[in-house]
């Protein structure tokens, strides 16, 4: 995530029309005349026309003492996108700029772009009895196709987490049937439901690991912080249906949920660190003020979580 001072000042400078002097400037160089923003998390996201296709921007500023990876991240999440695109993942391609490039330098930020999917994305409370089936099939096709993807340049789950839960993932099976690709961040606000189907955005986080951590991360909000998602649960229970209609998961996976939760939970505060570090501001609006609050409390529960007894 963005430190909350950085998307307090991009979102000083947008006018009117939710645009601003740096999403055109990048807009331009996709051959677009001006963006409009649509939030910030990770990047800045702002979406524009270019002529027969729309495009997703994705923003973050080049010289941050805190983000000193922004190119190579970009790269990253962009040479995944192109690769999994290309071996029939369900993402979208990666939109070029006019001068051919995938990552480019624009002002004060690093810039990349993909095709924009239409379409509606859906939280976690607004999940249809017929949704959680379709998400399900959506994670297994993508790491069923996925394992035709060569993504050379990608972390290992292992080397993301903390040295105690990378302990506690050392002894399972390292395996084709068990282990490749995964899309890091399959949560339902990173689903597009569009009319050709559903479709897996932002690619920040592909690594590989476990399939089994994709559905514990996926899953996450059906169980309490750090712990593995209650399956029997109505949706858990039908997106692992869903899931197992396209590639086959055996009781053995879903007993590593509990590792492999504690794993990405462990990832995620030290995710977290950099925002924890910094102090809110006076001046800052209410909704930063409110967006310091949910992270520093997130951070609390996560490290109750990791402190713990160990239930699985």
């Amino acid at each position: 995530m963005l430190p909350i001072a950085e998307m307090v000042r991009l979102a000083s400078t947008l006018d009117d029309r939710h645009g601003c002097a740096e999403g055109d400037a990048a807009a331009q160089r996709w051959g677009c005349s001006a963006a409009v923003f649509v939030r910030s998390s990770a990047s800045h996201v702002f979406v524009a026309d270019a002529g027969d296709r729309r495009v997703m921007l994705r923003l973050r500023p080049a010289d941050a003492p805190d983000a000193p990876d922004a190119r190579a991240s970009l790269r990253r999440s962009a040479a995944a996108a192109e690769a999994l695109h290309a071996a029939g993942a369900p993402v979208p391609s990666v939109a070029r700029s006019t001068a051919g490039h995938a990552v480019q330098r624009v002002g004060a930020s690093w810039v990349t772009a993909l095709v924009a999917v239409e379409g509606t994305v859906l939280d976690s409370d607004d999940l249809d009895p017929q949704t959680p089936r379709a998400w399900g099939r959506l994670v297994a096709q993508f790491h069923r196709s996925a394992t035709g993807a060569a993504l050379p340049d990608v972390p290992d789950l292992v080397a993301l987490t903390s040295p105690a839960c990378a302990d506690e993932l050392a002894g399972l099976p390292i395996t084709p049937e068990v282990f490749g690709t995964l899309h890091g961040d399959p949560e339902p606000d990173n689903v597009v439901w569009s009319e050709g189907g559903p479709v897996l955005i932002d690619l920040d986080d592909v690594r590989r690991g476990w399939f089994a951590a994709d559905i514990a991360f996926a899953l996450r909000a059906w169980g309490p912080p750090g712990s593995a998602p209650d399956l029997s649960a109505p949706v858990p229970a039908a997106f692992l249906a869903g899931y197992r209609e396209v590639r086959a998961v055996s009781e053995e996976e879903l007993g590593w949920l509990p590792a492999l939760a504690r794993a990405a939970t462990a990832e995620t505060l030290r995710e977290l660190a950099p925002l924890l570090a910094a102090r809110p501001e006076p001046g800052w609006p209410t909704w930063a003020h409110e967006l310091d609050r949910k992270v520093r409390t997130r951070a609390q529960e996560y490290e109750a979580a990791l402190a713990a007894p160990r239930t699985g």
